[in-house]
């Protein structure tokens, strides 16, 4: 009786741990934590939130280091000739350049800081610990016809 006590409670154990396992290792290489199904390298999937890692085809041995130091988070990529690049569903939000230059509204900066608007205009307001005071910078674009 133990004994057939002993092979259910192994079997019950074995089928609920074999049930929760949602890492795969599919023969594409990609791992997938998560996921039956990783589309990149490696794909973490909790609920509807996603983090791929490697998804690109580069073949040149790029490489972008993560860490945290005493003085921040750093990125740090191995090359001298490529940048950052930040970005939405709607396209692109930041590029940061290779030679330090910061592009928004534009994919390449010409300048230290490089602003392109839609037409509606670009405000700068500094913060002002003097709530009086209206601080800012205002450029539109305007029509002289």
């Amino acid at each position: 009786m133990k004994k057939i006590f002993g092979i259910i409670i192994t079997a019950l154990f074995c089928t609920t741990v074999l049930q929760a396992q949602t890492n795969t290792f599919p023969a594409s290489g990609n791992v997938g934590i998560g996921t039956a199904s990783p589309s990149s390298r490696l794909h973490l999937v909790k609920g509807g939130q996603n983090l791929k890692f490697l998804t690109g085809s580069n073949t040149s041995g790029y490489r972008l280091d993560v860490g945290v130091n005493d003085d921040g988070v750093n990125f740090i990529n191995n090359s001298i000739s490529r940048g950052y690049n930040f970005g939405n569903a709607s396209g692109s939000l930041l590029k940061l350049t290779h030679n330090g230059n910061v592009g928004i509204g534009t994919i390449s900066p010409e300048s230290k800081l490089h602003i392109e608007s839609d037409g509606t205009g670009l405000q700068i307001t500094p913060i002002s610990s003097n709530s009086n005071v209206a601080q800012s910078i205002s450029v539109f674009n305007v029509d002289n016809d």
